[in-house]
């Protein structure tokens, strides 16, 4: 008997979520957190880092500081 409320609940959680949309925007909030990000080529050695991660100096894009001091 209390199996049976237990599951009743739940499914009627989740019929709640699917028709009020709340369930697609719990999908798509977890999509979101990717992050997208430009990939730069070092100037000196030719590896790829993001553009968040880049050191820009001397009007160059670098992955590192001993890239950027050569």
């Amino acid at each position: 008997m209390l199996f049976k409320l237990v599951v009743f609940g739940l499914v009627g959680i989740l019929a709640y979520l699917f028709f009020t949309g709340k369930l697609g925007k719990l999908a798509k909030a977890k999509k979101s957190k990717i992050d997208a990000t430009n990939m730069i080529e070092c100037d000196t050695c030719g590896s790829f880092v993001s553009d968040k991660e880049a050191i820009h100096g001397h009007g160059n894009h670098y992955c590192s500081k001993p890239c950027r001091d050569s």
